[in-house]
């Protein structure tokens, strides 16, 4: 499996490198971004409102290359007991090919106490498609290999190779308005029983020209949870974001 990875990504980063000398228009290489905050409504595990902190940062290497980061965290208590706690983030960099192929490497990181995970982290490297990309609509597929290393409360850390699926979706639904959704699963090649979906969909609308309202449903799936819990959480959050 190692031997198999290594000459995977090899082959990605030799693939990448006369589609990289192609580009002709560099573009300023100047980090992007937000910050975001606002309310929490859950369900499954629990029941409860709380209040979220969200961020994202892009980097633009050129037209064909970027670096993406993004994230969140979720807290609720209650009479000053954590009732949820959850965050997620994910560091990727995609290159492209192709006008629509391209290979992307990533680390998403995931750490949710009501699923008894202390740390689930998975690098990856693969490569997409994007069957549709025009101003309004963008749609798109990817696939991935690497690893998987979690953690769970009062048992060993664990280690497995991986294999993943992805897919997003963005919409213009008019001035100012953007619809977005995408898809990320997780197996792991040890026990494919072993597998998480993560799953977001959302609405931003803009409030001044630094300024938007997104509401977004997130729904988080594991197949084997640790302990007496649901496998399944979803969560809407209701974020007040600023562009930095």
């Amino acid at each position: 499996m190692r031997t198999f990875v290594r000459s995977f990504v090899v082959a990605l980063v030799l693939a990448a490198v006369p589609a990289l000398a192609e580009e002709t228009k560099e573009l300023p290489q100047v980090w992007t971004g937000s910050i975001g905050a606002g309310l929490v409504f859950t369900g499954g595990n629990s029941s409860t409102t709380g209040v979220n902190l969200a961020f994202d940062a892009k980097y633009l290497f050129s037209e064909k290359s970027l670096l993406n980061v993004t994230g969140f965290w979720i807290y609720q208590s209650s009479d000053g007991t954590s009732t949820v706690d959850k965050n997620r983030a994910e560091a990727r960099y995609e290159a492209g090919l192709t006008e629509k192929v391209y290979a992307f490497g990533e680390v998403t990181y995931l750490r949710d106490v009501f699923k008894n995970v202390t740390y689930l982290v998975a690098p990856l490297v693969g490569g997409g498609y994007r069957f549709i990309k025009t101003k309004e609509m963008t749609l798109s597929a990817d696939a991935g290999i690497g690893g998987a290393f979690e953690k769970n409360p009062n048992r060993e850390a664990r280690s497995s190779g991986a294999f993943a699926l992805g897919q997003s979706f963005s919409y213009q639904l008019g001035p100012g308005t953007l619809f977005n959704e995408k898809v990320a699963a997780l197996w792991k090649t040890n026990d494919t029983t072993d597998y998480n979906v993560h799953f977001e969909a959302g609405v931003a609308t803009s409030v001044s020209r630094r300024s938007e309202l997104k509401v977004t449903y997130i729904l988080d799936y594991k197949n084997m949870p640790t302990g007496v819990v649901l496998r399944s959480d979803s969560t809407v959050l209701l974020t007040f974001i600023l562009k930095l």
